[in-house]
C-alpha cells in the first residue's frame, strides 16, 4: 500500500472509533442494610474473647431504618464496662458507603472504625448508594443489667 491509501485507512477508521461511545454504567441505587453485628469484649484481659451479637435481631423495622436491640440478661458478658467498648460491622452493597452520624443528621466520620459505647444508647448512620440515594438508620441499644 502506498501512503496515501495508508492515511486514508487511518483517517476513516479514526473517524468511526471516534463516534463509538462507552456504556455507561448503571449506578446501584440500593441502600440495603444486610447485616449489623457488634463484638462484645467481655474479658479485657484476653481481647480473643468476644461475643459476637446479630443487632438486627431484635426489632428490626427496615423500610423505617429502625432497630432495637436488648442485650441478653448476662452480667458476665453484657455489662456497662463491656459494653462501652464494641467493635461493629455492616454489611451492605459492594458500591455504596456507611456514614456515621449524629441525632441530627451530622456527618460524623465515613464508616464503622474504632470502638463503639453500645450501652443503652442509640448509633445513627446513612448508607449512601453509589448513585447518591441515602438512607438513614437508628439503632437503638439496651442493657438488662
Amino acid at each position: 500500500m502506498d501512503m496515501k491509501k495508508i492515511a486514508l485507512f487511518m483517517t476513516v477508521a479514526f473517524a468511526l472509533f471516534s463516534c463509538v461511545k462507552p456504556d455507561e454504567r448503571v449506578r446501584d441505587a440500593s441502600t440495603e442494610l444486610r447485616s449489623l453485628k457488634a463484638f462484645v469484649y467481655y474479658d479485657e484481659s484476653n481481647l480473643s474473647k468476644y461475643e459476637e451479637v446479630d443487632l438486627l435481631s431484635g426489632m428490626y423495622i427496615e423500610e423505617k431504618g429502625l432497630a432495637s436491640y436488648t442485650f441478653p440478661d448476662d452480667g458476665e458478658k453484657f455489662n456497662e464496662s463491656s459494653l462501652k467498648k464494641c467493635r461493629v460491622e455492616a454489611s451492605l452493597p459492594s458500591a455504596a458507603r456507611l456514614v456515621l452520624t449524629d441525632e441530627n443528621g451530622n456527618e460524623k466520620s465515613c464508616g464503622l472504625e474504632g470502638w463503639h459505647n453500645l450501652y443503652n444508647t442509640s448509633l445513627y448512620f446513612n448508607i449512601v448508594a453509589d448513585n447518591g440515594d441515602t438512607k438513614n438508620f437508628k439503632i437503638q441499644t439496651r442493657c438488662q443489667n
